[in-house]
């Protein structure tokens, strides 16, 4: 069957048209795939134009033939956070000897001298200082008195620490601040309700304004109210992050039942690293960490492991005693912090984030008798017990008269004239700043 003529145009106009379709289609599709590789391409400029100008780190994949650099700081901000009770003794305490040197440690900061060339200064200069900020935790009678006598006239919560204020400013002075803050009225009470007095030094470290405030700060120096800190706090951090004082805290038997409580009761992580004081200088990231577990295995101890039966069956019946040295309940606290620094120190995974012996440093703690040039801190026992009894039982002028007299007798002994910068012993030092503060009451009796 033959087709018409304008049947065949019309076919063929078909024809036309479906080819049309399919080429219009492809045409599309091209114009699809051009568009979406014309925006990845203008989309991979902007973003890397974006980062190559961007304040934001980013992630870069070195060669592994290169060098890491450690970028190193030029400053740290250490809080020295003390607790101070009612106590005249503490009171007195604190001004004579923590608060006194910490002010003449600072002042140092604003010296021409370079500090390496101090002649108290033995640690090696790195390069960097260390801003120190004293802060008192105190008790109201005991408040009064840190705003009386001493520059610390500021309460914390009305500072830029908590107000964050200014805070820029702050983070870059070379300068140390001092403020208290004042603890409730229920503070002792919470902190005594286990019947162990030494809490109070710890129990303000796990409440507010405390958490508040750590992330101003690299570090901790958590030390006692009548510690004394010697100029080489202005150029010494610890080697790996966290240092506790090293000195005596009983028999190889207390340690192996620290060791055995820790495995074997509590469950916990341990080291079997023994040895370490109550002070720590730590890094801020894990402090609040370490006083929680602090506080809870002081109290386990302290109300677990010294029952009559616990005494009699684990300590008498192998020979050794319930109290000092072997197992002694007054220094649970001491016991509650080993436990929690093997605990929290024990997970890392060399020696430079794994809790080991040479965390524990000299430098805290030290003896009186050592040299100030090998000291960062130290309590001056000796002479407390010496010295500050008398103090307590000052009631009445003749009796301050024969205090006078008997401390200027021991200044003429043991200063022998010399300046601050002549002396050479901690207990000089110490002593040094404790004639100070009590010049001002014997004043009519030296001259």
């Amino acid at each position: 069957m033959k087709t018409s003529q304008p049947h065949k145009v019309l076919l063929s106009l078909l024809i036309t048209i479906q080819q049309g379709k399919k080429l219009l289609r492809a045409l599309l599709i091209m114009i699809m795939i051009g568009a979406t590789i014309f925006i990845h391409v203008i989309t991979h400029i902007m973003l890397t134009t974006y980062y190559d100008n961007s304040v934001l780190t980013r992630i870069v994949v070195e060669p592994k033939t290169a060098k890491t650099t450690k970028i190193t700081k030029t400053k740290y901000r250490t809080l020295i956070a003390v607790e101070l009770s009612e106590r005249e003794w503490d009171r007195e305490e604190f001004i004579a000897m923590m608060y006194a040197s910490w002010q003449y440690v600072t002042s140092l900061l604003t010296k021409p001298e370079p500090l390496s060339q101090h002649p108290l200064i033995g640690v090696p200069d790195n390069g960097y200082r260390v801003i120190l900020d004293l802060i008192i935790f105190c008790e109201p009678k005991a408040c009064a008195t840190v705003q009386s006598v001493t520059e610390c006239h500021e309460p914390l919560l009305d500072s830029f620490l908590i107000s964050k204020e200014d805070i820029g400013t702050y983070t870059n002075e070379m300068k140390g601040y001092c403020f208290w803050h004042q603890l409730d009225d229920e503070y002792v009470g919470r902190s005594m309700r286990y019947h162990y007095p030494f809490l109070t030094s710890l129990q303000f470290l796990s409440e507010f304004p405390v958490p508040r405030i750590i992330s101003h700060y690299d570090y901790v120096l958590r030390t006692d109210m009548d510690a004394v800190v010697t100029p080489n706090v202005l150029l010494w951090i610890p080697p790996y992050q966290y240092a506790f004082g090293d000195g005596y805290m009983g028999q190889p038997f207390t340690h192996e039942r620290l060791e055995t409580i820790a495995r074997e009761k509590l469950h916990t992580k341990t080291c079997n690293v023994h040895g370490m004081q109550s002070t720590w200088y730590v890094h801020t990231n894990q402090f609040l960490e370490l006083v929680h577990y602090t506080l809870n295995f002081t109290q386990y101890v302290f109300e677990q492991e010294f029952t009559e039966s616990v005494c009699k069956k684990e300590v008498i019946a192998l020979g050794h005693v319930c109290t000092w040295p072997d197992w002694h309940q007054g220094v649970s606290s001491l016991y509650g912090s080993e436990l929690a620094i093997n605990h929290v120190f024990c997970a890392g995974q060399n020696d430079t984030s794994r809790l080991n012996n040479a965390w524990k440093s000299t430098f805290l703690d030290s003896n009186s008798w050592s040299e100030i040039r090998n000291t960062v801190q130290f309590h001056l026992l000796m002479m407390k017990h010496n010295l500050f009894p008398d103090i307590e039982r000052v009631g009445n002028f003749q009796q301050l008269r024969e205090l006078c007299r008997k401390f200027r007798r021991r200044l003429s002994m043991d200063l022998k004239g010399r300046s601050l910068e002549e002396l050479k012993t901690n207990d000089e030092y110490a002593f040094y700043f404790f004639s100070q503060t009590l010049k001002i009451d014997c004043r009519t009796f030296l001259n």
